[in-house]
This record gives structure tokens, sequence and C-alpha cells, in this order.
């Protein structure tokens, strides 16, 4: 074998399993220089006395020392831009729902509009999900590869994720032209099923663009960069709400035009999550150039970056994945194909459920998970085992406490009337919904 080859293989496996500990080239040595954006947790007043002792017998390439406080503002520092950027992103769809739920023509009722665009998610969600677990390793391996002091490699895995994601995706989405028999075959109303199927078609272009977006999202943010993502996900936030506006009702009187009615809201969705990858690439990439830093010298390279031992090793890490989502997807699409056995009303609720709690409970799923990926992977990337322990237990902790909150506001009556005709304005989907909150909430708290 030639020494080439060695080397690359050894470049593959420094991020994935230890710090480095070979001497580097200049040049390399002032990339990685300028590159760590993560927070290191440590802190100042940590040392003692004997510190001076043992530092003798202490690797430089790892800390051993873990402050609670530092990591709660690393976590804080990256995790609030998260959130924020996470509930726009989950507050596009439940606006989408929204909107429909506030539909009344000659046509159908809010409650079928409501039905058919929550069992039209349910099939493109599972749809689209196995390609999804391209993205979701990039956090660890990212966070990992800027830990291990080899940005380069981030960049690679950057590269494997959307190429992967792309190929995967397509497939997947020649479902979404048979939404309307798979709802049939299990048993749902045909007019129901009908419109779902509609919707469904409109849904058709994002789902390949928005995975670029998260692939791009996951490897800025493992460097320590999520603001300019929540800026982006707040502005797309408004955007979507004035397309959806201007789709399905019409827009302002004076235009004189009523609208698509309930397909206006998948158009909307559609050009806002296209729109939000490429403004996010076009001021990341082109503009500001943030890669750079963190960026393979050859570029997008296939021979570089679709190495035999690099697509093999992210294949070791995004595969197992797949199974996991899946397992996910289907255990929370059973509810909904269950609820559907009991009619439009039903269904109706369910889909008014999922547009106001989706966004908060959503939000602290995603932004919890994305976090302690990304601490857990840097220490890790360190080795520093005990403190990725520990960071992990304190991301623990505030979910706990954060649903204990969220528990007590969504159960005070007062606020929870007026959240519920957000979703809608049926009073019979009202109704039903104010009955079963608190057994959804119960489940929600210990999920």
């Amino acid at each position: 074998m030639s020494p080439q080859s060695n080397n690359d293989q050894l470049d593959l496996t420094e991020p994935l399993l230890s710090p480095q500990e070979e001497d580097e080239e200049e040049s390399n040595n002032d990339d990685c220089n300028n590159v760590l954006d993560v927070p290191i947790a440590s802190c100042d007043d940590n040392g003692d006395d004997d510190d001076d002792d043992d530092s003798n017998d202490t690797d430089t390439d790892t800390v051993d020392d873990f402050c609670i406080k530092q990591e709660i503002y690393d976590m804080m520092s990256l995790g609030f831009p998260l959130a924020v950027s996470f509930f726009c992103r989950m507050g596009m769809a439940s606006t989408d729902s929204a909107f429909v739920g506030h539909i009344h023509d000659n046509i159908h009722t809010p409650e079928t509009y409501l039905a058919a665009a929550v069992l039209s998610d349910m099939v493109l969600n599972l749809c689209i999900t196995p390609p999804l677990a391209f993205n979701q390793v990039l956090n660890g391996l990212v966070s990992q590869a800027m830990g291990s002091n080899n940005p380069h490699m981030a960049g690679i895995w950057l590269q494997q994720s959307m190429f992967w994601l792309s190929i995967t995706m397509l497939p997947c989405l020649i479902g979404l032209f048979y939404v309307e028999p798979i709802l049939i075959l299990l048993g749902f109303p045909l007019d129901i099923a009908k419109v779902a199927g509609i919707y469904a078609k409109y849904n058709l272009i994002w789902p390949i663009p928005n995975g670029w977006y998260q692939c791009m999202r996951f490897y800025f943010q493992a460097r320590g960069l999520p603001k300019p993502a929540m800026y982006n996900n707040i502005i797309f936030f408004f955007i979507n709400a004035l397309l959806n506006y201007i789709f399905v009702f019409g827009g302002p009187s004076f235009i004189n035009w009523n609208g698509y009615g309930f397909i206006g809201a998948a158009i909307s969705l559609s050009i806002s999550r296209t729109m939000q990858g490429v403004c996010y690439y076009i001021y990341m990439f082109v503009y500001k150039k943030h890669h750079l830093v963190a960026w393979p010298d050859e570029g997008w390279s296939w021979s570089n970056t679709m190495t035999k031992d690099r697509t093999t090793e992210f294949m070791k890490q995004s595969l197992p994945n797949i199974g996991t989502l899946l397992f996910q997807a289907f255990a929370s699409q059973t509810t909904t194909v269950l609820v559907g056995r009991l009619g439009e009303l039903s269904i109706a609720a369910s889909s008014a459920l999922s547009t106001i709690t989706m966004p908060w409970s959503g939000t602290l799923s995603a932004t919890c998970c994305t976090v302690s990926g990304v601490r857990v992977g840097y220490h890790l990337g360190r080795g520093n085992e005990n403190a990725a322990k520990r960071s992990s237990w304190l991301v623990m902790y505030f979910i706990t406490g954060m649903n204990g909150i969220m528990a007590i506001f969504f159960l005070v009556p007062y606020f929870k009337n007026r959240i519920l005709t957000i979703a809608t304005d049926d009073e019979n989907v009202v109704s039903m919904v104010s009955i079963i909150f608190i057994k959804l909430y119960r489940h929600l708290f210990f999920y």
C-alpha cells in the first residue's frame, strides 16, 4: 500500500477516535488556530496549588477539568439561537395548519382540510425520514473534527452528507404521488384521502433543498456559528406567514383575488423552505465564506471526499440512524392512524393539537439533542470522557425542568383556551381538543 493511502486513513480516524498527537504542517496549524469557534468549557479559577505537580503527567490536548457554570454558559450561547431557529422552522408548518384550519368555502369544512393536511404530512414525513439520517450525524462528526484540531474533515463530512441525502431522497419522493391510495388502503374517508393526495403533490419541491439547508445548518452550528441560521429562520417565519396570507386567502382586499385556498398552504411552504436554503448558502458560502476555515484544500472534490475509507466511516455513523429514525416516525404516526379510525373530527382535533404543541415541544427536543450532540462530541474529540458525561446530564436536567414549566403553562384554562383558537375556529374541534388536552400533555411529558 502506498504511503499516501496510509495518510488518508489516518486523517479519517483522527477526528473520530482521538485528538491529534502528531505534529502538523505550519499551514494546517494556521488554519486550526482560526477555526475553533466552539467554546471550550473550562474555568480559569479551577486550578489548585497542586495542579503544577500533575502538569507534567497530563496530555496537553486533553482537558481534565469541568466547570458547570462555563458549560451552562457555552450551552446557552449555542442553545438560544438554536431554539429560536428551530421554533421558527417548526412554526412555519404550524402556520400552514393554522391558515388551513380557518378556511371556510363551499367545498369542504375546516375539519376536512385539517384532517387532510395532517394525513398528508404523515405520509410525507414517513417518506423523507430515511435520507435525514445522513445529516443527523453532522453535529457529532463536525464537532469531533473541530475538537481534535482537524477542521478540514468537517467540510468533508458536510460534502458526504449533502451527496448521500440527495441521492437517497429522490426515490423516497415517489411516495408522494401515492398518498391518496395509501390513505384509502389504511381505511380513511375517500374525500379526505383525495384532498390529502393533492396537497402532498404540492410538497414535492422542498424536501431536497430543505435537506441541504439542514446539512449546512448542522455544519455551521457544530462549529459555533448558529446565529446566521437563527436570523434566517426568523425572517422566513414571517415570509411564510405572509405567503400563506396571500396564497391561501388572496392577500389584502384591494388585490381582488381569492387565493388558491387549501393548496396555497403547500405552495407557501415550498417557496419558503426552498428559498431559506438558497439565501443561507449565498450568505454563508458566497458572501461571508465562513466555510473556508473548515474546508478541504481540494474544495468540492469527488476524489478527495468520496474515498472508500471515508465513505465507509460515514456510513457506519449514518446507516444505523435510518432504523432509529424510521422507528420513531412510525411510532409517532401510529397514533395518527389509530385516531383516524375515529372519524374526521378526531383527525382534525389531532391536527390542531399538533399545531399548538409541536412548535414548543419540537423546539425543546431538537435544541437539546443538537446542543448535547455538539458539546458531547466536542468533549470526546478532545479526549475528555468525564466532561462529555456531565454535559449530557445537564441537558437531561434541563429537559425535565422545561417540561414541568410548560405543563403548568398549558394547563391554565385562561391560556389554554386562547392557544386553541390559533389552530382553528371550528367550535367542534376546539371542544374535542379541550377534552383530551390533559391526556396529550401527560404523553408529551413522559415521552
